[in-house]
């Protein structure tokens, strides 16, 4: 198990990206507080950000890269993130099967939820 993690929240507080369905920034929110407070009761120093500040899309992209590379060395980064678009033809509940992958590139190690599966529910 990694002994030292980075994890951000997708959006940013003025930067709320969808809502409705769900709203993004605080479902992601909730979730990178709760995996935070879980993998601390574990022994995993932890270290949590959220872009209150960002204004555009761009620089709040660029705030949670450079808060994730400006860390002391860590052994994981994760960004969580959710798309809650509700167009036309996509189901209001979804039923899905999925896996975490742990992958290394460009010397970072990142841990991503693959989907594997999904259907309306």
């Amino acid at each position: 198990m990694a002994k030292s993690i980075v994890i951000s929240s997708g959006h940013g507080k003025k930067i709320r990206g969808a809502s409705g369905y769900l709203d993004e920034v605080d479902e992601a929110r909730r979730v990178v507080e709760k995996v935070a407070t879980y993998l601390r009761s574990a022994g995993v120093t932890t270290t949590v950000f959220h872009d209150d500040v960002s204004t555009t899309q761009s620089d709040n992209l660029n705030r949670i890269v450079n808060f994730h590379n400006a860390q002391p060395s860590h052994d994981l980064d994760v960004s969580v993130h959710f798309n809650a678009y509700r167009g036309q033809g996509v189901p209001n509940r979804l039923r899905l099967a999925y896996h975490l992958a742990l992958d290394e590139w460009n010397g970072a190690r990142r841990l991503q939820l693959m989907v594997r599966h999904m259907e309306p529910a």
